[in-house]
């Protein structure tokens, strides 16, 4: 079999293949500049929820509750 022949278990290298060169760079570019437009886009701060209409504020065990009623 001539060495001439495409091999396709032959591993790419950039040194031996000049367009697998060109393709990587050229997907290199490519990314970086879309990462550039995705950096550049600023996303200003959200307002804060408005507070929760439900009172969270109640005693930690029915014993505290019992308690506190007695000294009354």
């Amino acid at each position: 079999m001539p060495s001439a022949t495409f091999n396709p278990r032959q591993r790419l290298s950039i040194l031996t293949n000049s367009t697998l060169g060109h393709d990587v760079s050229a997907a290199f570019k490519a990314s970086s500049e879309s990462l550039t437009q995705a950096r550049s886009n600023q996303y200003g701060e959200t307002a804060a929820p408005p507070p929760s209409p439900i009172d969270f504020s109640f005693p930690s065990t029915p014993k505290e509750d019992r308690r506190g009623s007695e000294s009354n």
